[in-house]
């Protein structure tokens, strides 16, 4: 059985993305876009980590600690809970910052930084997985970036002869 990292985030662009790479590094992803009492039925020893999205109100991390010291399992376990937040301006970020938590990554993060945060706080293996299948995710990832960006600067001149 994999470990779990619980990704509670409502924008599903970044899920998609964090559960790709969780997913290559042999992790299983559970998400939510919002406070789930489902989060209750896993067992501490179950999570290797929490990403939690502070921006999203509906959701207080010293509910999600207060939940998880109340789970069956190794209660000496630490379960990193990782901040995604917009900026370290927002109202979010100045209050929570000074609950327990392992690390924040401030949105949009680099994968560098994804990965550095994720390495401090979980044990990391190889990725693995057919590698012909990750050449072509890659492949249409670099089409899709090259594309995006073409539309970018379409967008840009329209704006312009405005």
């Amino acid at each position: 059985m994999r470990d779990k990292i619980l990704i509670i985030e409502k924008d599903k662009k970044i899920v998609a993305a964090l559960s790709l790479l969780l997913d290559l590094l042999q992790f299983e992803t559970v998400s939510f876009n919002n406070w789930n009492y489902k989060i209750k039925t896993f067992s501490r020893d179950d999570i290797a980590a929490i990403f939690l999205n502070i921006d999203n109100l509906t959701i207080k991390p010293e509910d999600i600690l207060k939940t998880l010291n109340q789970q069956q399992g190794k209660k000496d376990k630490k379960i990193p809970l990782i901040y995604l937040c917009r900026s370290i301006y927002s109202n979010a970020y100045k209050t929570y910052t000074v609950l327990p938590h392992a690390a924040e990554l401030i949105k949009p993060f680099t994968l560098e930084d994804f990965f550095t945060v994720l390495r401090s706080n979980v044990q990391v293996g190889p990725i693995k997985g057919d590698i012909n299948i990750m050449e072509d995710e890659l492949e249409s990832l670099h089409h899709f970036k090259t594309s995006f960006g073409e539309w970018l600067e379409k967008i840009e001149v329209l704006i312009e002869q405005q």
